[in-house]
């Protein structure tokens, strides 16, 4: 496609080499602006707060790029605190349900495959104790537990889930510490929702023979002697849709779109080659029910959280 001389600001919640959510959103931007000749330009490492991600998208409104993406984080409110102040410029959030004339968000149905992941766990377990763990307490990580815990119920009635958000997506000594606290708790398939701090929880349950389920990549492939499954929920799609939509001119101004199982590269279950036959079918059902939508998910998880 020939070369639109766009320009686009990104503003990333954190490390763009973080193996999964942010380097996820940075990889599908860099991809697609390379593929459409748009002109890139990026900041990372910046706080998850909405006013971190304000000032570094402000900052970057200055410099008068075509587009700005927020990822990660806060950036939905974010986005929707600068964009009303530059309305030459487009926004994308990459997750949230607030749009505006100048800003949209899109957001990856994560908590489709977290829903899996959860029914994998309830099928799977032998101690009966299946555990979530992930880092901060934002609104996309909320929703996927909350489906994570459904699923559990779904397959596994009988099943007593751990849950636990340590604090942080990064901090390897800390995962691995609340990934131990699980462990003792009896957990032995333990979902992870972390950016560079899973590989504490994945040297924890290498040491204890306790299966885990990850999530945005798939880690069945990068890690095949402790991961049993992998939530994909690639984040990139939504940047390249987005890109796609602009470079065309049918992007429609104030959208709020979802992106999920409809499309498999970016929403999935991953399984490893040891879950039997018989658990991938139950699963296919599943996701059938989901891509059809005759599954309702819950927002909210009410039930027991443990604390380190």
């Amino acid at each position: 496609m020939a070369d639109k001389g766009l320009r686009l600001f990104a503003v990333f919640a954190g490390r763009i080499d973080d193996g999964g959510f942010i380097e996820s959103g940075y990889q599908g931007a860099r991809a697609a602006c390379a593929r459409l000749g748009i002109a890139l330009e990026h900041v990372a490492h910046v706080g998850v707060g909405a006013d971190e991600l304000a000032a570094a998208i402000e900052a970057g409104a200055a410099a008068r790029p075509d587009l700005i993406l927020a990822h990660g984080g806060s950036s939905d409110h974010a986005v929707a605190a600068v964009a009303p102040r530059h309305p030459a410029i487009r926004f994308l959030s990459t997750h949230g349900e607030t749009a505006g004339s100048n800003f949209s968000s899109f957001t990856i149905a994560q908590p489709q495959s977290a829903f899996l992941a959860g029914a994998l766990a309830g099928w799977m377990t032998r101690s009966g104790v299946v555990g979530h763990l992930s880092g901060i307490r934002i609104a996309p990580g909320l929703r996927s537990r909350a489906a994570y815990a459904a699923g559990v119920r779904a397959a596994n009635p009988q099943a007593r889930l751990v849950t636990c958000f340590c604090g942080t997506q990064e901090d390897n000594a800390v995962t691995r510490r609340a990934a131990d606290a699980e462990i003792d708790a009896g957990v032995d398939i333990l979902y992870t929702m972390l950016n560079g701090g899973r590989q504490g929880a994945i040297e924890a349950c290498r040491a204890r023979g306790v299966a885990q389920i990850g999530n945005v990549r798939d880690w069945t492939t990068a890690e095949p002697d402790v991961f049993v499954a992998s939530a994909i929920a690639d984040t990139g799609r939504l940047v390249v849709a987005w890109l796609d939509d602009v470079v065309a001119g049918r992007l429609v101004r104030g959208e709020v779109r979802t992106l999920g199982m409809e499309d498999p590269h970016a929403v999935r279950l991953a399984l490893a080659p040891a879950v039997p036959a018989e658990v991938r079918a139950r699963l296919d059902r599943l996701a059938s029910d989901l891509a059809a939508s005759r599954i309702a998910l819950p927002l909210e998880y009410s039930g027991p959280e443990l604390t380190l």
